[in-house]
C-alpha cells in the first residue's frame, strides 16, 4: 500500500506520497540529503527542515492507497486542502 501524508509546519502545510514512506522519513533525516537537494532544486521544505528543526513538523497520514491511484488520491488532497509548501499544484 502507498501513503499520502501531511507534513505541517507552523500551520503551513506540504502535501507529499511515495510508495516507500521508510525512504522517504529517512530521507527527511540525512541533513546532507537535504543539503544536496537545496542545492538541486530549492525545496522550501528541505529548507524548512533545518532551519526549524525536525520538532516543529509532524506527520499525519491522510490515507493508504494503491500504488495506480497514488497520483489521483494526492491531487486530491492538493485540492482540498491548497497546502502552501507545494509549488507545483
Amino acid at each position: 500500500m502507498e501513503y499520502i501524508g501531511e507534513l505541517i509546519l507552523l500551520m503551513e502545510k506540504l502535501i507529499c506520497s511515495s510508495s516507500n514512506l521508510e525512504v522517504r522519513l529517512r530521507s527527511y533525516y540525512n541533513i546532507s540529503f537535504l543539503e544536496t537537494e537545496i542545492k538541486k532544486n530549492k525545496s522550501m521544505i528541505y529548507k524548512a527542515l533545518l532551519k526549524y528543526g525536525y520538532s516543529k513538523f509532524s506527520l499525519e497520514i491522510l490515507e493508504y492507497c494503491d500504488p495506480k491511484d497514488l497520483t489521483k488520491r494526492e491531487q486530491y488532497y492538493l485540492d482540498l486542502l491548497k497546502p502552501n509548501y507545494n509549488i507545483l499544484k
